[in-house]
């Protein structure tokens, strides 16, 4: 399950909610967030900052029409994510 969740973060072009990664998982939402401390803990997430005031935005595909409410949590891959996302890419092609 967190490797189809890096996958997710990794592929995704647009911010998604909870829910949203939750329904893309096909499990409850209140399931995601332990997910998501465990991928931080582990060094392939970080967090972004609130908000598109924070300098990791100026990397997202989205941060000039973002519109992510203030208090929202945002994610990003840390090069360790995004070369674990990269293999487990070119092991599923």
């Amino acid at each position: 399950m967190l490797i189809r969740l890096l996958a997710l973060v990794a592929e995704h072009k647009t911010a998604l909610t909870t829910d949203g990664l939750a329904a893309h998982l096909g499990i409850q939402a209140r399931m995601v967030e332990p997910l998501l401390r465990t991928l931080t803990d582990f060094g392939y997430l970080a967090a972004a900052g609130q908000g598109c005031s924070s300098r990791a935005c100026a990397g997202c595909r989205q941060h000039r029409s973002c519109g992510i409410a203030p208090a929202a949590r945002l994610w990003t891959l840390t090069p360790k994510g995004q070369a674990a996302a990269r293999n487990q890419n070119q092991h599923l092609t």
